[in-house]
């Protein structure tokens, strides 16, 4: 058993009285079989509806499957670039990559579709459920680490934001699968009983460490910051590690695979500042900030991240990116991490996984410091999620084998009225889903359902048309969405006149081919030339209702909000 010599918590030292060691439980079929069902539950509430729920396509997520339907068919993403490492061109904001070729196999295996963009995304969410439970078994037990997986794979914060195609999908298992690595190898990050040290395990992890950078901007952020904490909260272990031949083998293993992979990944930023045009357009603070502003600026975001509004009452301001009805987190995390807090905080003294587990909930908002926005933002505060959920567990495990110690008989009691807790509130996050979030207000303008419905109409008409002329009223970026509906082919895309203007940060697409977009004076003389040409063109409008003064098209296509779209065929 591991005693108090700062290299894990035990089970004694979680609120109970009789010494159990760390790692009771290990390869048991009950431990087995509560992390499969885990599991599978998790897959259930992230994959079931999940074209339909949410309805439509966001244009983040279409540009996502775009890109690598490019790649695919082309080998290049949509502005050209062969496979591109360390950013991808789209809607004029420099994307990572790393999503990209995380969605790039599931698309060539299920078809250019919002199922196969939003299934990998799914597919993650699972994965990072199975990754908590890796790091919490690692930094304390197999059963903390069974609670932490059941926490996550019920959050409404995660359900959510794994059902659809957004690269932030993947924020969490870029920082969870790092740790978990560096655990699995040994390194002093905070192990619960005795790993060897070994040099090709801990290169592993450090390749794991850089490539975890590639992806979601929040996470790159996050990561060294929390490389850093975790290093100094463990120094005095990091210290003895390095004092051996094989510590300093496996440390210096470590940091090779780390310079082999974020090493260019940094020199890049330095050198090419086109890698953070998006960062650029949102960060905190104003050029004209002192260095003093800048810093209280984004110190000021902090607090809010841990507060009732955001966690447990509202959520994110932008509806479609917060469980309708309620704050990013159920209720019952809250007396968890609570709880979870004040144990890790009692052995943070003698106990590394204690203090990693601290420095993680302290650091849960460091992807969300630097950007601005109304408040904490649910997207580039998802990458820190584990901090809470950990904790939580810490928490859950506490008071379950306090209850073990002192009333043995109401372990079973407590249990199955935990789990009730959980199902009851998790039922109700499942059914205010199900019923309201397709008819939140911004959905329709984020997610574009009716033009996603009038893009699949069109794909096997569209050569009939002379032209196409599509509305930009209450839409964003809408021709990547119709590249999504239609099932464009990336070889016309590269060889139609494609036209684009930048009034602004983003980069708008006017036209595609025959596709015509409605932005101010800039499709106009495109239909004044085709009515003044001799010729007898059929053009094909897709307007708002009353747009253009049109009288009643041909057909509607109706939305969630009662607002659609109206199609009418016009001969010049």
């Amino acid at each position: 058993m591991i005693t108090d010599d700062g290299s894990g918590l035990t089970a004694g030292d979680l609120g109970g009285s009789i010494p159990v060691p760390a790692d009771c439980g290990k390869g048991s079929i009950l431990t087995s079989t509560a992390l499969t069902l885990v599991l599978l539950a998790a897959g259930v509430l992230r994959c079931v509806g999940l074209e339909s729920i949410p309805c439509g396509v966001h244009q983040d997520e279409a540009m996502n499957a775009w890109t690598v339907e490019c790649l695919l068919r082309t080998g290049c993403d949509p502005a050209g670039t062969p496979w591109p490492v360390f950013y991808t061109q789209g809607l004029g904001a420099n994307r990572s990559t790393l999503y990209l070729y995380w969605l790039l196999p599931f698309q060539a295996v299920f078809g250019f579709s919002v199922w196969s963009m939003r299934f990998a995304s799914a597919v993650a969410g699972v994965m990072a459920v199975w990754l908590m439970y890796l790091v919490c078994g690692g930094l304390f037990d197999r059963m903390t680490g069974v609670i932490g997986a059941l926490l996550l794979a019920v959050c409404p914060w995660h359900v959510m934001l794994s059902r659809w195609g957004h690269e932030s999908t993947l924020g969490l298992v870029q920082v969870l699968a790092p740790i978990a690595a560096m655990l699995w190898a040994g390194l002093p990050v905070a192990v619960s009983r005795p790993v060897p040290l070994k040099a090709s395990r801990s290169l592993i992890a450090g390749v794991v460490f850089g490539l975890a950078c590639f992806g979601y901007q929040a996470a790159r952020i996050l990561l060294p910051v929390l490389l850093t904490g975790l290093v100094v909260v463990n120094l005095s272990a990091w210290i003895s590690a390095v004092r051996t031949r094989r510590g300093k083998a496996a440390v210096g293993a470590f940091l090779v695979g780390l310079a082999l992979t974020l090493g260019p990944l940094a020199w890049r930023h330095v050198v090419d500042p086109e890698i953070n045009v998006r960062g650029a357009a949102t960060r905190a603070w104003q050029e004209s900030d002192a260095p003093v502003t800048r810093v209280g600026k984004v110190l000021a975001r902090w607090p809010a991240h841990f507060g009732p509004r955001f966690l447990l009452l509202e959520g994110d301001v932008l509806e479609f990116q917060s469980p309708p009805g309620g704050g990013q987190l159920s209720w019952y995390m809250l007396p968890l991490i609570v709880v979870g807090a004040c144990v890790a905080g009692t052995h943070a003294r003698r106990s590394r996984a204690a203090r990693a587990a601290l420095l993680l909930l302290v650091l849960y908002p460091a992807g969300d410091m630097l950007s601005r926005a109304d408040g904490p933002h649910a997207l580039r505060s998802l990458p820190g999620l584990g901090g809470l959920v950990i904790v939580a567990a810490v928490g859950c495990a506490a008071v379950l084998r306090l209850a073990r110690a002192s009333q043995p008989k109401l372990v079973l009691p407590a249990t199955v009225a935990g789990l009730t807790v959980v199902l009851v509130c998790t039922g109700d996050f499942v059914r205010r889903y199900r019923a309201g979030f397709n008819r939140e207000s911004s959905i329709a303008r984020h997610f574009h359902p009716e033009l996603l419905d009038a893009s699949r109409w069109l794909r096997s008409r569209v050569d009939a048309y002379e032209a196409v002329f599509i509305t930009t009223a209450r839409t964003n970026q809408p021709y990547v969405v119709m590249m999504v509906g239609m099932r464009y082919d990336p070889h016309r895309w590269f060889g139609e006149p494609v036209e684009s203007t930048r009034p602004g940060p983003w980069l708008l697409v006017h036209r595609v081919g025959s596709l015509h977009y409605m932005y101010p004076n800039i499709w106009q003389p495109v239909l004044l030339e085709l009515q003044q040409n001799r010729d007898r063109d059929r053009v094909l409008f897709i307007v708002r209702p009353g747009e253009l003064g049109m009288p009643r098209p041909d057909f509607e296509i109706a939305g969630p909000q009662g607002d659609g779209l109206w199609v009418r065929e016009v001969s010049l």
